[in-house]
């Protein structure tokens, strides 16, 4: 065996455990880095990216009310109404 094989392995099993932990992610840490990007970008006029980002929470929990009004402001903004309509 070559000397490459053990540091290959432990190479593998570091970006395996890094992968593993971040797909670890409660949904609810998922949902607020959603939201905080939604209004970072809705405060920067970014509607697009905010309407985008508000889906992602929304997905995650479709009850939360601040993300049904922001993503259809945002798709409203945007000059969709008809895509707006859903969320409000």
């Amino acid at each position: 065996m070559s000397r490459r094989s053990p540091r290959l392995t432990i190479l593998l099993l570091t970006i395996g455990l890094l992968v593993a932990a971040g797909c670890s992610r409660s949904p609810e840490a998922k949902k607020a880095r959603h939201l905080e990007r939604g209004d970072r970008y809705f405060a920067q006029k970014e509607y697009q990216d905010a309407a985008i980002e508000y889906q992602r929470a929304i997905r995650i929990d479709a009850k939360d009310t601040r993300a049904m009004t922001r993503a259809g402001l945002s798709l409203y903004e945007l000059g969709t109404p008809g895509q707006a309509f859903p969320y409000s």
